[in-house]
């Protein structure tokens, strides 16, 4: 980030961590060679936890559905905004709402 913020409440963490895995996972360099081929360890750290705030158990949870979803293949495409709203929800709580009132 250009600008130090305060995070407590963003899913930049998990943002952060489906970008490096995607690009790990999908990407290629210049000359065609897929990144995985090329990279063998990945070393993410606990991001935001520091000056930005983001709780440590925030930014776990938000790593850890980062991994399910992008190396485990476990992301669905979100097939209303009930759903969209409630999986956004459960990368900073459990205790999940109806946003628009339908629950």
């Amino acid at each position: 980030m250009r600008v130090l913020t305060i995070l407590t409440e963003t899913v930049n963490v998990y943002l952060a961590t489906r970008a490096i895995l995607s690009l790990v996972k999908h990407g290629t360099v210049a000359d065609g060679t897929p990144v995985k081929h090329i990279i063998e360890t990945i070393a993410i750290p606990d991001m935001s936890t520091g000056t930005r705030k983001v709780p440590p158990h925030i930014c776990a949870n938000q790593m850890k559905v980062t991994l399910e979803d992008i190396l485990l293949d476990r992301y669905k495409f979100p097939q209303s905004w009930l759903y969209a709203q409630k999986s956004h929800q459960l990368l900073q709580t459990s205790d999940v709402g109806d946003l628009q009132g339908e629950d």
